[in-house]
């Protein structure tokens, strides 16, 4: 199948809604869609999702509001990976942007094109050089603009705060068109390290050094000190330092969602809030960071969706599903263009939702490669040359005891291991008929320098 084809569709599909009209009042069947993307936002810590401490209430009032999902997944365990699925409703292996110097296809129509096709307005402010222009990510965007890190942190622990992505966001709702629907992407940087200290949330953390916070390599030195902190001390001096991380930048989405109200444009507006990838706090193999596993650390991650007119204030479904299945939720229900093919799910109006509940993740990263499938309260993980991991979720949540050698569980195990095959299949099949060749990576010396201090290094 020709991808010419199909790089044509939205600027005909354009055309046509341009033909319309598309002057006066947005009408309410094209609402205003504004995604937030948390970095490295696992899960378990928010109070959202029952964790103790208080770090989310801002989003805690948010999803009094909309709906939530307790059991969402990420395609994948890092950011370009992640996104490259949000963007292209594929997963991992199926669009090719799986490794460092991998990029998006420019032949794959993204959901930025797919909103200009329908009319939309397309903005998108990221924080991490992983999702850069030049690895394909600004296609189909009007603006796209990366927030720059701050610059008062010395070189090796800069990042971008949530402060300006809040600023530089608002500064384009402002003055955003008001004759015609707009796609916003929203992509908050904090609680990935480095870690920034803040005063209003160090969580009983008092001997700190409040002024540098700590950078990749500081906090690996303190994952291998095995003499001057017990397991237990690092893992507990280390969680404090992402959940004041996390409560930062839960303060700053509150001050986004508030001003939408402030705009009046709560009402006319659909707004998810998720996050690409998790994060592993030495719960598995002393490991800090993310990338390599697909543990629930890594890949189980907030997703709150308020969609007026089709989502319940308070609602919580407790199903696994596929944070990839907003994209085919947008696509159907706002009329954007449905070709190529893609293979999300639709998170809602699913009947049969309840029994084929299952969420899918993959990792293909500087060599390492698994796959993930939750079905129901069970988990398989399959590494490449490693024996496969299986856990049951519900007695053992935090996946301390494989189940897969258990002649009971040989069933459900090549079960769980050709649905994974099914997934691969798909994916290798929609690959080969939209001729995808990812390119490699262009990125600009400065934006190598900015993803060292924050940790990658190619």
């Amino acid at each position: 199948m020709s991808l010419t084809r199909f790089r044509i569709v939205p600027a005909l599909m354009s055309a046509a809604v341009l033909a319309l009209g598309g002057c006066g009042e947005q009408p309410t069947s094209t609402p205003n869609v504004l995604l937030v993307v948390i970095d490295t936002q696992r899960a378990d810590h928010l109070g959202l999702y029952g964790y103790s401490r208080p770090t989310s209430p801002a989003l805690e009032a948010f999803a009094a509001t909309a709906t939530v999902f307790d059991r969402a997944y990420s395609p994948s365990a890092w950011t370009r990976a992640s996104f490259a699925s949000y963007f292209t409703g594929l997963h991992p292996s199926a669009h090719g942007c799986e490794d460092r110097d991998d990029a998006v296809d420019e032949g794959l129509v993204t959901l930025a094109e797919r909103f200009k096709a329908r009319g939309y307005t397309t903005a998108g402010f990221y924080s991490n050089p992983n999702v850069a222009p030049g690895l394909g990510f600004d296609q189909g965007f009007d603006h796209f603009a990366r927030v720059p890190m701050r610059e008062a942190l010395p070189p090796d622990k800069e990042k971008t705060d949530a402060a300006d992505v809040n600023d530089h966001a608002l500064d384009w709702l402002r003055n955003a068109p008001r004759d015609a629907p707009w796609f916003v992407m929203a992509h908050y940087m904090e609680p990935h390290d480095p870690y920034r200290p803040h005063r209003e949330h160090r969580f009983g953390l008092t001997r700190m050094d409040w002024r540098t916070g700590y950078d990749a390599e500081t906090l690996n030195e303190l994952a291998r000190d095995r003499g001057r902190m017990t397991t237990e001390a690092r893992r507990w001096y280390l969680r404090k330092l992402y959940d004041g991380e996390v409560a930062y930048v839960d303060r700053h989405l509150g001050a986004l969602l508030a001003q939408l109200d402030s705009l009046a444009l709560a009402d006319d507006t659909v707004v998810v809030v998720t996050a690409d990838h998790g994060e592993g706090l030495w719960q598995h193999d002393d490991f800090k960071g993310h990338g390599y596993h697909a543990y629930e650390e890594a890949v189980h991650v907030p997703l709150i969706v308020r969609w007026p007119g089709r989502t319940t204030a308070g609602r919580r479904i407790a199903r696994p599903v596929e944070v990839l299945g907003l994209f085919a939720d947008l696509v159907e229900h706002l009329g954007l263009p449905a070709e190529p093919a893609h293979q999300a799910r639709p998170l809602f109006g699913n009947a049969d939702a309840e029994a084929s509940a299952r969420a899918y993740s993959e990792v293909n990263l500087d060599g390492r490669v698994l796959q993930a499938l939750v079905e129901g309260d069970w988990k398989l993980i399959r590494p490449d040359e490693e024996p496969p991991e299986l856990y049951d979720l519900a007695a053992d949540p935090d996946e301390t005891r494989s189940l897969a050698a258990e002649p009971d569980q040989a069933a459900r195990l090549a079960r769980m291991t050709a649905a994974v095959d099914s997934v691969l299949a798909d994916g290798a099949a929609l690959r080969a008929e939209l001729s995808i060749t990812p390119p490699t990576a262009e990125l600009t010396a400065e934006e190598k320098r900015e993803l060292k201090a924050l940790g990658y290094v190619n």
